[in-house]
């Protein structure tokens, strides 16, 4: 049993039916798991490219955050 799976550029599995499909049935079998998944990509849900509708609606429904870069001064301040 997996705590998180996480998958980094999601738009590159985007506009392959294959992939998208293994992603939409990932997301379904871990919806009913206590496995968390974690993904990224440089657009917003909304804005993806998705072959299939249901991913499309699935990652729309996905919490999203938007991280910017810091800059000089708040990298001083995180250190």
């Amino acid at each position: 049993q997996l705590d998180l799976i996480a998958i980094d550029d999601v738009e590159a599995l985007l506009q392959q039916v294959v992939w998208e499909t293994a992603l939409f049935n990932l997301y379904n079998q871990l919806e009913s798991s206590k496995t968390h998944l974690l993904m990224s990509m440089p657009l917003t849900p909304a804005h993806s490219k998705c072959t299939l509708p249901d991913l499309h609606s699935r990652l729309n429904a996905c919490l999203s955050f938007a991280i910017e870069p810091l800059n000089d001064e708040e990298k001083q301040q995180l250190l």
